[in-house]
């Protein structure tokens, strides 16, 4: 029983030297050195961290809070004082007709159209969750 293991030992190891020596002899492919796409997907990639850094940045800045909710109200406050005519209402008052379906209406060459004023939403308060009691 020992001689037949050492005999299949010996044939299989003569096999797989003659299926993996040509494998083994041949040189390596040469390595592509130049890889253009992820340089150019890196540069890229850095651009864009580079500016979402920058616009984060200056948001903060500009708000003094690094709290995004603080830069929404802070854009809504800007749009409200933008707007000229949230400034000042209209004096005349508005007329009132009666129609049995009502058409849209379009602001003439000399108004603005009606923008309506939002107030900010406030910011949701966190509550944890109760403690189970340790016996």
């Amino acid at each position: 029983m020992g001689g037949d293991m050492i005999e299949f030992e010996l044939h299989l190891e003569s096999d797989l030297r003659k299926l993996l020596d040509p494998v083994v002899a041949r040189p390596p492919r040469p390595r592509r050195r130049h890889v253009p796409h992820r340089t150019w997907s890196r540069l890229v990639t850095g651009f864009a961290v580079a500016a979402l850094i920058a616009a984060v940045g200056f948001e903060a800045t500009l708000t003094k809070s690094l709290n995004p909710v603080d830069w929404s109200r802070s854009v809504g406050q800007q749009i409200t004082n933008a707007n000229p005519a949230s400034h000042h209402q209209s004096t005349t008052p508005a007329k009132h007709t009666t129609q049995a379906s009502p058409a849209p209406s379009r602001p003439s060459a000399g108004q603005t159209p009606a923008i309506p004023k939002l107030s900010p939403l406030p910011i949701p308060t966190v509550t944890p969750p109760a403690l189970p009691a340790v016996p």
